[in-house]
């Protein structure tokens, strides 16, 4: 028994001895006899080289392998590469491990077994030069207004004189830019074209040399010039005015405010963009439309006095009460043809918070003092917008009931007295405002209210309606969501003022230049 302990006792003693005769770490079992391996390449003090170097050396009889060491210090503290059981006599080092304008350090030793050599001497390269950063940029950092069409140029150099330098360019309206537009570019110039109006872009430059260095510029940003421009605001905010321009002054009549229903005028100069407030209307109220025929503004309808025609002269300043509406109404819309007022649709109960529409349409004859009823539109609706082109008047959105936005457009005919309908709009609203410019009609802003998450959208869409086409364009949004606002055309340029952007009554006015917008 005795002996059977002794002999497991001598069996595990020489487990171990020979355990710790085979670490790597007992100098023992190493031995030193190869040759110490002699570098090639890259040559010592080496400059300008690539980020991704084949580092050579020569071969050592008996050897193995190679282990290889890099580092950015000569004390080899910090290692960046240390590869084992090389079996060639060259090790490329990876790419995006190294960066430029950096010196490195490396040595090499032979392996054959427990047999090694010294580590070579160390020798030392120094990579090349990163190009400088991209700066100088056209357009100018921050600039505003520019054109949807833009040139982009930078300056870029190199320190290494035979270097080539090839550039990315990153583009896109959010921070940071990351959508690519220009590839391996070899000029610093990149032309940008069908930006969106009135949109802010941010844009960067990434220039590489043929060694594999690359730097980003910074982040440089420039806006494009929007069609709509903010003007001196309204003396008083006020929803669904009444909006008239005529010989150069944009009027605001009446509408309704946070606190009660006004009968101020408001005038609007549109060459020295000021604001003074004219001779009031006779009578308080909102929801009425107005037109103007022979230089006279018409006043019609509206909550409080739903058939008053009221006549404003705007050469003497005074008002006076024309013949009433055959049918009283609110939330209706008015166009002009042909020397001739049309009145179309709206709420017939004159109630705020009435289902009914109408499709009952009747026109003013300012000369006569007259009304005559028409064929009625081919639907009913109210909140609906109007305009007149061409001697044909086109109807738009609007709601039947409550909450039911059309898309129906329909288009009169004075001549004869027949609607016919047309291409439908694209968004459904209602409380949406329009005017003329050059034969186009702007359908602006309005109101949905969606049932399914009980939530009010607030429209900034413009959509133009071409009558000759019979087609619809969409364009660059209002700055503001918003309903119950005004909106008149000199037949150049569309103003749009007040409102309501479902939180405030606005005192807003914005400037539109449909030419800019194509």
């Amino acid at each position: 028994m005795i002996n059977k302990i002794n002999i497991v006792l001598i069996i595990a003693i020489l487990a171990i001895i020979n355990i710790s005769g085979c670490s790597k770490d007992n100098p023992v079992s190493v031995v030193q006899d190869l040759v110490t391996p002699i570098l090639q390449l890259p040559a010592d003090q080496a400059t300008n080289s690539d980020l991704s170097p084949l580092l050579q050396w020569q071969e050592v009889s008996d050897a193995v392998s190679y282990s290889v060491q890099l580092c950015v210090d000569s004390t080899y503290s910090k290692l960046l590469i240390y590869k084992q059981s090389i079996l060639d006599i060259n090790y490329q080092t990876p790419q995006a491990l190294l960066t430029g304008s950096t010196r490195y350090y490396w040595r090499v030793r032979a392996i054959n077994g427990n047999r090694v050599s010294s580590w070579s001497k160390t020798w030392s390269f120094l990579t090349n030069n990163i190009p400088i950063a991209p700066k100088n940029p056209f357009p100018a950092d921050g600039i505003l207004d520019l054109d949807n069409s833009v040139s982009l140029s930078w300056v870029c150099s190199d320190i290494d004189p035979n270097d080539t330098i090839k550039y990315d360019v990153y583009l896109n309206d959010f921070y940071p830019p990351t959508v690519k537009i220009g590839n391996d570019l070899s000029a610093a110039y990149q032309s940008v074209s069908n930006l969106t109006r009135g949109k802010t872009y941010y844009w960067r430059v990434v220039a590489k040399d043929n060694h594999g260095n690359q730097v980003s510029g910074p982040i440089w940003s420039f806006s494009t010039r929007s069609p709509w421009m903010q003007m001196a605001s309204m003396r008083v905010s006020v929803r669904s005015p009444g909006c008239i321009l005529l010989n150069g002054s944009l009027y605001a009549f009446g509408g309704w405010t946070d606190d009660f229903t006004t009968n101020t005028v408001q005038l609007y100069g549109i060459y020295n963009n000021t604001w003074v407030v004219g001779p009031s209307m006779v009578q308080y109220r909102s929801r009425f439309s107005a037109a103007t025929v022979i230089n006279k503004i018409y006043i019609l309808g509206g909550f409080g006095f739903p058939n008053l025609n009221e006549e404003y002269d705007p050469a003497t300043g005074l008002w006076s009460t024309k013949a009433d509406m055959p049918t009283k109404r609110v939330n209706f819309a008015v166009a002009t043809a042909n020397g001739i007022i049309y009145v179309m649709g709206g709420d017939t109960s004159c109630s705020w918070e009435s289902t009914i529409s109408s499709n009952i349409v009747e026109a003013y004859d300012p000369i006569a003092d007259s009304w005559t009823t028409k064929a009625p539109m081919l639907l009913s609706r109210k909140n609906h917008t109007a305009a007149a082109v061409n001697g044909k008047i086109y109807v738009f959105g609007g709601n039947e009931t409550w909450n039911d936005p059309l898309t129906n457009v329909d288009e009169y005919d004075p001549a004869t007295n027949t609607w016919t309908s047309k291409s439908p709009i694209p968004t459904p609203r209602y409380y949406l405002s329009s005017a003329t410019s050059n034969g186009i009609i702007y359908a602006m802003g309005g109101l949905y209210y969606d049932l399914s998450n009980h939530q009010n959208y607030y429209y900034t869409n413009v959509e133009a309606y071409d009558p000759v086409a019979n087609s619809w364009t969409q364009k660059t949004p209002m700055p503001t969501g918003k309903f119950w606002f005004g909106a008149a055309s000199d037949n150049n340029f569309i103003y749009t003022i007040g409102g309501d952007n479902g939180y405030n009554c606005l005192n807003e006015v914005y400037k539109y230049d449909p030419l800019l917008d194509q």
